[in-house]
């Protein structure tokens, strides 16, 4: 009995752990069909790309640094039309590839040189450059910009 019990704190110490160190699961239509999951530092070991912006949800303008979202999905070797975006607390929106193409947006983990907490809609944020794309500054787009991001699933 006392070995069931050892064993049943081990593994729940262990699956924190494993959930932690994992900030972002992609899965469908990609390379590995069980899905893929990226670490924070996965993330940070890319390519950065790093833009200023004002958004709905600032009044100034904020600078965001992360990888091209297309760049993560060209690891994942993702095939699709559509992306299934789903965050931390079950929110989801559905995203065209061709948006993803025309306006490159990223996966932000930093905002102003800090890396984003759970609480400041980390540890992914997908950010468009809303600045740069005029038609990017409407509801449809604000939708798409989904924080605590969690689950890409490609179809």
């Amino acid at each position: 009995m006392r070995r069931v019990a050892l064993l049943l704190v081990l593994i729940l110490a262990w699956v924190p752990k494993v959930l932690a160190d994992n900030v972002l699961i992609i899965q469908g239509n990609i390379r590995e069909v069980s899905g893929m999951a990226f670490s924070l530092d996965d993330i940070k070991a890319m390519e950065q790309h790093s833009f200023v912006t004002k958004h709905p949800w600032t009044e100034v303008g904020r600078r965001y640094q992360g990888p091209l979202l297309a760049d993560v999905l060209d690891v994942a070797q993702a095939k699709g039309k559509m992306l299934r975006m789903v965050a931390l607390n079950d929110y989801e929106v559905e995203v065209d590839f061709s948006d993803i193409e025309k306006f490159q947006p990223i996966l932000a983990w930093q905002q102003d040189g800090k890396t984003l907490s759970i609480r400041e809609k980390g540890p992914l944020w997908l950010m468009f450059p809303v600045d740069d794309y005029p038609e990017v500054k409407n509801k449809r787009y604000n939708d798409y910009m989904i924080w605590q991001l969690r689950v890409i699933e490609v179809k």
